[in-house]
């Protein structure tokens, strides 16, 4: 049985935030292999605003290309109308059902996860691994953890570590003002952004 790890978000576009939260929890979940999964048409979001999903897949595809372990899946982007966690998920376990399944979030994710749709479904299918980030120290995350797998009895495994402080918006504000961005991105996603031109000033 392999422990494969579910990354999953909008990607817009994909930074080293997002590769370190892979590494973390590779290294202390003991993961076989993470999968990067990016959104579809995203819940709660106004969509328009978003990169095309073929560019978001293309830059999560050429971040993680030199990595062995790491893997892409276009199982949202593919997927017509509104993409939910559960049911990627769902999806996921039955392809790797003789696997564990854990899925990668951010500490920020567990204060909102009742906002989620069909919470308890997700728990159903993958343990949540969270990971800190600075800004959350003022939270009790242990706590919450705690609440939220006694409402919906999943699993949830805190890692001992903190995220960097980036952003996909704020690299995004920086592009457009035309700042360097090149230590917060994988130097191929910096050179697929300029080629396509894209986050350029509106």
């Amino acid at each position: 049985m392999n422990k494969i790890g579910i990354l999953g978000g909008t990607f817009d576009p994909i930074h080293n935030g997002h590769l370190y939260m892979a590494e973390l929890a590779m290294e202390q979940a003991d993961l076989d292999e993470v999968i990067f999964v990016p959104t579809g048409t995203v819940p709660h979001k106004d969509n328009s605003g978003i990169t095309g999903k073929k560019h978001r897949y293309n830059m999560v595809l050429c971040a993680v290309n030199e990595y062995e372990n790491y893997m892409v899946s276009d199982i949202e982007i593919n997927r017509d109308g509104v993409c939910y966690t559960y049911e990627t998920l769902k999806v996921l376990s039955k392809k790797y059902k003789n696997d564990k399944l854990y899925f990668i979030v951010g500490a920020d994710c567990v204060f909102d996860i009742d906002e989620w749709k069909e919470p308890g479904e997700i728990f159903k299918y993958a343990t949540l691994l969270v990971i800190n980030r600075k800004s959350d120290t003022c939270f009790n995350i242990k706590e919450e953890c705690q609440k939220v797998q006694k409402r919906y009895g999943g699993e949830i495994v805190l890692l001992d570590g903190c995220g960097p402080e980036i952003s996909s918006t704020m690299i995004r504000e920086a592009l457009k003002k035309n700042e360097n961005t090149e230590e917060f991105i994988p130097k191929c996603v910096y050179d697929y952004i300029a080629i396509n031109d894209l986050y350029k000033k509106d």
